[in-house]
């Protein structure tokens, strides 16, 4: 099984045209299109590392972390004000 490079699906090792979108290839564009699909992957890659590092910044600042402990005082009084 191989992956077409114009739809990405997978076709025959031995296919010459692909079944899904018609597109006619030979090996060096099959190649040429596991190459693009390695760095689309790679591409994804550091962005999710670089979203999960901005949220890690965002809930590490002081502001983040007095927001959250004055919203959890906030409620332990709330719970108080029903216990009584």
């Amino acid at each position: 099984m191989k992956t077409c490079p114009h739809c990405r699906k997978r076709i025959d090792a031995k296919a010459i045209k692909c079944p899904y979108c018609g597109s006619s290839f030979d090996g060096h564009e099959i190649e040429v299109g596991r190459r693009e699909h390695s760095r689309e992957r790679w591409g994804t890659f550091w962005l999710v590392i670089l979203a999960i590092a901005a949220l890690f910044w965002w809930l590490t600042r002081d502001e983040t972390i007095d927001r959250l402990a004055e919203y959890s005082a906030s409620e332990a009084v709330a719970e108080d004000l029903q216990q009584k």
